[in-house]
């Protein structure tokens, strides 16, 4: 299947709840399809591998050489940054990364900046259940959450939301409680200057 029409309801769900739960992504315009050469495609495929964290970034995603690519227009995120997620993988590279990232916060206020966007993000998970599909959100230094991967609401290649129950709502939702447990525990043994 064409995985365009999820990510086109992507980028349209992250417009409907920047409205109405003044959610931040980092979406600048709808995708779009282009045709690439061989050797960009080469260039995308090594670009999966992240260094810095030092994981492939999609276990299931290269670039067929020379070919059409979906692209989509998004704002830079911001550096450094904490990426969240409820998948084992990324609560693994939580541990690994959380204390690098709590030595870049600066304001006192993060933390009550960082739970009131964890409330934020239950109410969104609650009002949009397909959110909780794998969820993904940026963290930044003041605490600001931001969506990430809007397409995972989707049934691949479809605009057609995925089921989410009620155990894997409430799973979600754990998760991002244990979450912000994590934070504020490491917060609590890190000084903020």
């Amino acid at each position: 299947r064409d995985g365009f029409s999820s990510i086109r309801a992507g980028y349209n769900l992250a417009q409907n709840l920047t409205q109405q739960y003044g959610s931040m992504h980092f979406y600048v315009s709808p995708p779009m399809n282009l045709t690439v050469d061989k050797s960009l495609t080469k260039q995308l495929n090594q670009n999966l591998w992240s260094e810095e964290r030092q994981y492939r970034l999609s276990d299931s995603t290269s670039f067929d050489e020379g070919g059409a690519i979906y692209v989509q227009k998004v704002h830079l995120a911001p550096e450094p940054n904490l990426l969240l997620g409820t998948h084992s993988s990324q609560l693994e590279l939580l541990k690994r990364t959380l204390p690098k990232f709590l030595s870049t916060v600066q304001s006192s206020s993060f933390l009550k900046r960082f739970q009131s966007n964890v409330k934020q993000q239950k109410l969104l998970i609650q009002g949009e259940p397909c959110l909780a599909n794998d969820f993904q959100a940026l963290v930044d230094t003041r605490g600001n959450f931001f969506q990430l991967d809007l397409d995972r609401c989707f049934v691949p290649g479809t605009s057609v939301k995925q089921n989410i129950t009620n155990e894997e709502l409430s799973e979600c939702l754990q998760a991002i409680n244990s979450i912000e447990k994590q934070v504020k525990k490491a917060l609590s043994r890190h000084k903020i200057r």
